[in-house]
């Protein structure tokens, strides 16, 4: 397999996976908290908002 064959597979599994997160919904959480966190990367930035079940799992509901 060449290396760009392998680029063009991690872009469509990835882009798969993307949409899977940010097209969820959350019916089936009961969210009790949201968190939004930030992290920099470089000159990069990156906040994520966390949803906190009853049960304490978090839960990614989006990012930027």
């Amino acid at each position: 397999m060449t290396a760009s064959s392998l680029s063009r597979r991690f872009k469509r599994a990835s882009a798969k996976n993307l949409a899977e997160l940010t097209e969820r919904g959350f019916s089936g959480y009961e969210l009790v908290a949201l968190s939004l966190d930030g992290k920099t990367f470089g000159y990069d930035q990156m906040v994520i908002d966390l949803g906190v079940t009853i049960s304490r799992y978090k839960v990614v509901s989006g990012f930027v």
